[in-house]
């Protein structure tokens, strides 16, 4: 009956102050500081690649405490980094990420955790602050500026103006987004892109219109030389000169379209000429 006192007694200690057999004891504080996930940049954006930092503390006075933090994007591992923390001081541990467009949350955790007892002695330790705070964010896809898309001129000096106006407006661009703060440089550069979207998809629906009318005109001309019951309006002889002042037309909007320099100064002056139409009318 004594020996089976005992032994329960045994028992109930080893519950009790078990954990700390186990594991070393520590401070309760040690492992991640509060607040601690940031990044080099301030801003995200798709395609950068930027660094997250996070913060180990070690609570303990006396001895080094080591281990290997995981960064982790929606629980998908970014990386891995090992870190060595002197007593009472912090550890600063950080991975490069290159950003994709998306909802990402950000957390790190520590495992491997492990104070130098001794020279190459070590005693494992199990950290309360173990998962650092979860960092969330949304990055929008990227719209680009893209200058390289000029069309191909029938003549070389002609080409080369164009690909000189398309680096002139890139440059503009680039100059605003570096002098400009963000909260104006991104609509401007956005309406930038929006502009260049409906030059090219209006560029594109003449030429298919140019096209057509050519089209349309040799048909004329092809049944001009038979006799056809026709009204008078649609006998070729009538249709042919309204085709040709259509054709005109689209190719004009087409050569205004199709340039990048023609598109922007007439632009500039339609607009120039809406603004002095209104001040006019209202002031």
């Amino acid at each position: 009956m004594k020996k089976f006192k005992i032994l329960i007694l045994v028992l109930l200690c080893f519950l009790s102050f078990g954990n700390k057999f186990i594991f070393a004891q520590i401070p309760s504080n040690t492992g991640f500081v509060p607040s601690n996930i940031w990044y080099s940049k301030d801003t995200l954006e798709e395609g950068d690649i930027v660094k997250i930092y996070t913060l180990v503390f070690n609570a303990d006075n006396k001895r080094q405490l080591t281990g290997s933090v995981l960064f982790f994007d929606n629980n998908v591992l970014l990386g891995k980094k090992n870190f060595v923390a002197a007593p009472s001081s912090v550890a600063q541990v950080s991975i490069n990420w290159n950003i994709n467009a998306g909802d990402h949350d950000i957390f790190a955790k520590i495992e491997n955790s492990k104070f130098a007892v001794s020279a190459g002695k070590y005693e494992d330790v199990y950290l309360n602050e173990n998962e650092s705070e979860h960092s969330k964010h949304t990055v929008n896809k990227k719209i680009v500026f893209d200058s390289k898309n000029t069309n191909t001129l029938t003549s070389t000096d002609n080409k080369n103006n164009s690909s000189v106006a398309g680096d002139q407006i890139s440059n503009i661009v680039n100059t605003v987004k570096e002098n400009t703060p963000d909260i104006i440089a991104k609509p401007l550069i956005a309406t930038a892109n929006l502009t260049e979207g409906f030059r090219n998809g209006v560029e594109n629906s003449l030429s298919k219109k140019e096209t057509e009318i050519n089209k349309d005109i040799k048909n004329l001309s092809n049944s001009s030389n038979k006799k056809t019951d026709t009204s008078f309006l649609d006998k070729p002889s009538i249709q042919k000169p309204f085709k040709y002042v259509q054709l005109f037309f689209v190719k004009l909007f087409g050569f205004i379209f199709k340039y990048k320099i023609v598109f922007y100064i007439v632009s500039f002056f339609v607009i120039l000429f809406l603004l002095r139409f209104l001040w006019q009318r209202f002031f």
